[in-house]
């Protein structure tokens, strides 16, 4: 499981939202390389539309800066 995706799971660092909103699944997720890139491509995915992220899942559409 990604480290990204447990500590929302474990309430350490992610979001407050989510916590207690379990179960969930990861839908998407793309190697990046380092923390500050990955944090930029989280950013940005963000703030897409719904229909955006959806497209992004189902491979319409691609993330800038990620290989």
């Amino acid at each position: 499981m990604p480290g990204r995706l447990e500590e929302h799971r474990n309430g350490t660092r992610g979001a407050k939202y989510l916590r207690g909103r379990s179960p969930f699944k990861l839908e998407f997720q793309a190697a990046v390389g380092e923390r500050g890139a990955a944090q930029r491509v989280e950013y940005f995915v963000k703030k897409l539309t719904r229909k955006d992220k959806l497209d992004l899942i189902a491979g319409r559409r691609e993330l800038p800066g990620v290989d």
